[in-house]
């Protein structure tokens, strides 16, 4: 041990652990003591908070902490892993040698970018004779970086459906809209830097840019353009392609989607919509049978016979897709009910699927429309599973210390939690904050997880504390797992105030 200021020395020396190295570099000066209180204060950290790295790269961590308290360290301190996953080794790295009072210590981990875009940290501790020994005031010390999906690298798009299906025949001069159902198949989340744009061709569709709304990987966006059939009979082309901070963004092996028709010359035919049984954004549960019935008019000067058919055309609310001739004359100005027996889907979500009527001179528009449709919303259910915290019960905390409890929780339901959902305080006192509520400030989808993080104080007399929260949605209390609350149960022991 280092006795003296006249003998201070820099010593450097390397700790194997799984997953690569920690190596740990100490300044020591001062003299040295044997026994007393322990404390802890952060020098400095070379990756600051949500500092970008790429991919797959490779980054350290240094963090420099100085023993502040008056117990000389050795080698039953340690820095320990606790939770999350910034892609660092973890396993835990002992002192071989001494830091005394005064002295500072460099704890060095090497690691490695995840491969997923996205936001990750990853909390250690240091862990004397005594238990936890808080860093300033934390029970934690972290890395925390951003893994971009930029440069392209993260952008993929797969087209799932399109109500104008390829050589759909339109009548002259009538209405129709084509929407596209885009999967985000990437890594990145798409928000407003992301659009649908013209590239060329005439369809009749109307040439404005879609900016998109958040979308996250794995979900679906539809992108709708309102368009008017030409005059003239032929077949006509309209390319659109997918744009972000990249550039274009394949969908599928293509660079563009597009919506291909056949204009027919003007007939008898001609249709109007009446009514519905399912107005849009009906809601109905899950895996529950329900019945669309359409009625339309017969609005033309041709008889509808057995030649006539209602088609099915794209999407998928649970009905059945053969196609429905006529048993019936309908003639002029008379009136026919369409019914589809249908089963709501057993995920939630909105989902519409399109329909078009036939004649002998292709689709029929019905009012302004190429198709008529149900749309339904199947509404989620909450649900939440509690995957890891940073301060386990009955973890050790002087007295008067300042700690973070930082729960991560997966949203394991149905439904994407936002804005609505909060953490609210309960009951008991472990020295955290009580004045608000924590609010969801970023949307989690199912099957991802969020951490909700506590700033607490240790009370200042020794004993057990725990302190209870609960998870609210607009549905009311969420059980995380098979407990209504989550909790921090910390203890403060004798004697080991600052």
């Amino acid at each position: 041990m280092i006795t003296s200021a006249k003998n201070q020395k820099f010593m450097q020396k390397a700790i194997p652990f799984a997953g690569g190295a920690i190596f740990i570099t100490m300044l020591l000066f001062g003299a040295g003591v044997m026994y007393g209180a322990d404390a802890a204060t952060l020098v400095s950290q070379t990756i600051a908070d949500n500092t970008q790295e790429a991919a797959g790269a490779g980054y350290t961590q240094v963090w420099t902490t100085k023993n502040s308290g008056t117990t000389t360290w050795d080698s039953s301190y340690s820095l320990q892993y606790v939770s999350g996953n910034a892609g660092c080794g973890h396993g835990t790295a002992a002192l071989n040698l001494t830091v005394v009072p005064n002295g500072s210590v460099t704890w060095s981990l090497g690691c490695t970018a995840p491969s997923a875009a996205g936001t990750y940290r990853e909390d250690w501790k240091l862990v004397g004779p005594s238990g936890t020994v808080p860093v300033g005031g934390s029970s934690t010390i972290w890395v925390q970086i951003v893994v971009s999906g930029g440069g392209g690298v993260g952008d993929a798009a797969t087209l799932g459906s399109q109500t104008i299906a390829d050589n759909t025949q339109e009548a002259a001069g009538a209405g129709y809209t084509q929407t596209w159902k885009i999967q985000n198949s990437g890594t990145t989340t798409w928000g407003s830097a992301y659009s649908l744009q013209y590239v060329s061709g005439n369809a009749g569709c109307n040439h404005t840019s879609a900016t998109l709304v958040t979308i996250a990987p794995n979900t679906s966006v539809d992108v709708s353009v309102s368009c008017t059939a030409p005059s003239a009979a032929g077949t006509y082309r309209e390319d659109w392609k997918l744009v972000g901070p990249s550039g274009t963004i394949a969908i599928g092996a293509s660079s563009t989607v597009w919506v291909q028709i056949v204009v027919t010359a003007a007939g008898g035919d001609s249709a109007t919509f009446v009514s519905e049984t399912i107005p849009d954004n009906t809601q109905e549960t899950a895996g529950a049978g329900y019945t669309q019935a359409w009625t339309i008019k017969n609005s033309g000067t041709a008889t509808w016979g057995s030649s006539y058919s209602l088609q099915y055309v794209s999407g998928n609310v649970g009905c059945g897709h053969g196609t429905v001739p006529l048993s019936i004359t309908v003639a002029p100005s008379g009136s026919v009910n369409w019914s589809l027996p249908c089963t709501a889907p057993s995920t939630a979500g909105t989902y519409r699927e399109d329909w078009k009527l036939v004649g002998p001179s292709g689709t029929i528009p019905v009012g302004g429309y190429s198709t008529i449709w149900v749309q339904i919303v199947v509404p989620g259910s909450d649900a939440a599973t509690f995957v890891s915290e940073t301060i386990p019960d009955n973890t050790q905390e002087a007295a008067g210390a300042g700690y973070t409890q930082v729960w991560t929780i997966k949203n394991s339901g149905t439904t994407t939690w936002g804005s609505s959902y909060t953490l609210q305080y309960v009951s008991g006192n472990a020295g955290c904050n009580h004045a608000a509520a924590a609010t969801l400030s970023v949307p989690i989808a199912p099957n991802t997880s969020v951490n909700w993080s506590l700033n607490c104080t240790a009370p200042s007399a020794a004993g057990t504390y725990r302190e209870d929260w609960k998870m609210v949605g607009p549905s009311g209390t969420i059980a995380v797992g098979a407990a209504n609350t989550i909790w921090v149960q910390v203890v403060v022991p004798p004697g080991l105030g600052n």
